[in-house]
């Protein structure tokens, strides 16, 4: 394998991580809304969305972008 194709390989690895990760985050939103409106346990969402939740109680900046999205889908 070349070098060229590896390094394509290896970038189209990377944006694949870095697209499902940032699918992962933002299906919160539509995942708060779901447990708002009862079709989602709470505790399935909490075991769902743990590490979303590490980094919000670890990560300041992370914790406020995320307040600000999951209150324009919670329905309280």
């Amino acid at each position: 394998m070349d070098q060229k194709r590896t390094a394509r390989s290896i970038t189209v690895w990377l944006i694949a991580v870095l697209a499902l990760v940032s699918l992962y985050l933002l299906s919160t939103g539509p995942a708060v809304w779901l447990r708002d409106s009862g079709l989602l346990s709470r505790e399935t969402f909490f075991r769902l969305y743990a590490p979303v939740g590490w980094l919000d109680r670890h990560v300041p900046f992370f914790s406020q972008l995320l307040e600000l999205y999951l209150r324009f889908w919670s329905s309280s």
